[in-house]
């Protein structure tokens, strides 16, 4: 059984998220489980069926399943196209619901498609306290802010966005998980992303935080992505179409890189966020046979 290593939103060629992907039609639900906790990769997309334009996949983490992935779904296109099984937009089908990709073997774009009474867009103000302890949970005073902060996102999944200087400022974040995820939990928020906008040769560098919900810091994500490029769109930029390019993870040894396909008119937005997918060639080969009855 060939299991093929990628990584998903990848800045340059390196960092990002490692996933694994294989073709499993007909496999029992053992055998995928099987599969994932011996592939070795933190995430394993078992493509179960391929039909006209829909790929049917389910996700693991060890032998425990994901619902969804977008990075996930990002691997998956790349793969399929890279073996000529499939060239084009592709709809990726989990358990979680359906994510429409564009792209090929180098990558691609995810539309970020809510429900039409929960749109990404949605922006509200923190409340004082919140935001008082989201500071001190980052070891950061008020002052240490440089644009106004706010909860972006939908109505139902918000991430708190605090702009800060410069790169460096982000990078040295040192946050107290516990205190984070006190008030994350108290505020309803889906993470934390603190940014700044003067990042040399992109438009935002950023990191993410979601202790409560099992994430200290996540590498690279496009609803993340997505915050962010909702919070430009109409606090920088305006009205009109643009690409939007950032980098998550800021000061790791595996930063994310991703880009994104911004348009906003009429106070109506929408975005496409994806990036970079690199086949995992340093080290070991691009495959690996496993073997695994199905």
């Amino acid at each position: 059984m060939n299991v093929a290593h990628y990584r998903a939103l990848t800045l340059n060629g390196q960092g990002g998220k490692p996933i694994a992907v294989a073709l499993t039609p007909g496999w029992e639900e053992d055998a995928l489980r099987d599969l994932a906790a011996l592939t070795g990769a933190p995430l394993l997309a078992c493509v179960t069926d391929l039909t006209g334009d829909t790929a049917r996949v389910r996700y693991f983490k060890g032998r425990a399943e994901k619902p969804d992935s977008d990075s996930g779904a990002l691997a998956v296109t790349a793969h399929l196209a890279r073996i000529g099984a499939y060239r084009g937009g592709l709809r990726v089908q989990s358990p979680g619901g359906i994510m429409r990709v564009g792209g090929n073997e180098h990558g691609g774009l995810i539309p970020q498609l809510g429900a039409p009474d929960d749109a990404l867009g949605h922006e509200a103000p923190l409340a004082d306290e919140d935001l008082h302890a989201l500071l001190s949970a980052l070891n950061l005073r008020a002052t240490d802010l440089v644009g106004p902060p706010a909860q972006c996102g939908t109505a139902t999944k918000r991430n708190a966005v605090l702009p800060l200087a410069g790169v460096a400022d982000v990078a040295a974040l040192q946050p107290q998980p516990d205190a984070l995820a006190e008030v994350q939990t108290r505020a309803g928020l889906s993470g934390v992303i603190p940014c700044t906008f003067n990042a040399p040769g992109r438009d935002v560098d950023y990191r993410f935080f979601a202790p409560a919900r099992g994430l200290p810091e996540d590498r690279a994500g496009c609803f993340t992505f997505a915050t962010l490029c909702a919070y430009m769109a109409h606090r920088h930029y305006g009205e009109g179409a643009r690409t939007l390019t950032g980098t998550q993870a800021s000061g790791s040894d595996a930063p994310g890189g991703l880009r994104a396909e911004v348009y906003l008119r009429d106070r109506s937005f929408t975005v496409a966020t994806g990036g970079a997918v690199t086949p995992l060639t340093s080290g070991m080969n691009p495959t690996h046979a496993h073997e695994v009855r199905a």
